[in-house]
């Protein structure tokens, strides 16, 4: 009888533990959220989504893209670790929810500025052909508040921030910003670091734009910058020099196949970009970047 009653207690252990061990699957667990110290005022915030560039001075908390509402908290903390101040402005680089959707959470005690065109964005449900989805339009409470066309500039304790608006390339709303006492660019997502990516040509992105953006930066960012790019780990002027001949080679290439009247069919069984074969395995695959590129020309 004893046997048999510590045979049951093993099996209900043994129950209870598989159980526990679905639940905690790496579906379940809450991304991780870090932070980096970069230069000067100038920390990275990587979470889930694109990468947030934080600005913390004595006398304000500028943070550059909010990633997904759902980790907001998480978002939160790492904050406090940085400064005990709430976040007096929040910079949208651009439109897309990995960047936005926290503004739902920070628009309660931030000011949110983008460019105009990101406002009209957000201000209406948009549909993404590419990615066969719709995302709903973000509450007033959430939209920017201070929109600008072309660029403005922030003076705060003893750092100059500049926001640039770039020409259609990623979408048609994108924005860099420059921290330029600690030396520090973010640059959203026209730089995925060693990644193919992603040109939202249903949004006024356009291929050719995203490339000649590219060479602007590399004349705009100093060499000795660093640089947060709106995916994957802090990067040089050099990663950027990079990334930018990927996208030269890649135009070039498809721009010949197209020229011999080559489909998309064949173009995506011809072998070139080999040399970047790892670039493929983000959200971005090599024959998803050759089919934009395609498309977008």
């Amino acid at each position: 009888m004893r046997i048999f009653v510590i045979l049951i207690c093993l099996q209900f252990s043994f129950n209870s533990f598989a159980h526990s061990g679905r639940n905690t699957s790496s579906q379940n667990v809450p991304p991780k959220v870090s932070r980096e110290k970069i230069s000067g005022c100038v920390y990275m915030i990587k979470g889930m989504g694109g990468n947030i560039g934080i600005c913390s001075t004595k006398g304000k908390l500028i943070m550059v893209d909010a990633q997904f509402e759902k980790i907001s908290k998480q978002i939160k903390n790492q904050l406090k670790r940085i400064s005990k101040r709430d976040v007096d402005f929040v910079i949208n680089t651009h439109w897309h929810g990995d960047h936005t959707d926290g503004n739902k959470f920070f628009s309660k005690k931030s000011h949110i500025i983008a460019h105009e065109n990101v406002r009209k964005r957000l201000s209406e449900d948009q549909f993404s052909k590419f990615l066969d989805r719709t995302t709903k339009a973000l509450p007033t409470t959430a939209l920017p508040v201070i929109t600008f066309k072309d660029s403005l500039t922030f003076h705060v304790a003893d750092e100059e921030i500049e926001v640039k608006h770039l020409p259609k390339g990623h979408t048609d709303g994108d924005a860099i910003v420059l921290f330029k006492n600690s030396k520090v660019a973010h640059v959203g997502d026209h730089f995925f670091k060693n990644k193919f990516p992603y040109i939202d040509l249903g949004s006024g992105g356009t291929v050719q734009g995203y490339v000649e953006n590219i060479k602007t930066l590399l004349k705009m960012i100093p060499e000795d910058y660093k640089i947060i790019p709106g995916h994957g780990d802090l990067a040089t002027h050099a990663d950027l020099k990079v990334f930018s001949k990927m996208l030269v080679h890649s135009v070039e290439r498809v721009q010949d196949f197209k020229s011999l009247e080559k489909s998309l069919e064949e173009v995506l069984k011809m072998s070139f970009l080999d040399e970047y074969a790892s670039w493929g395995d983000g959200f971005i695959s090599k024959e998803k970047w050759i089919t934009t590129v395609y498309n977008g020309l």
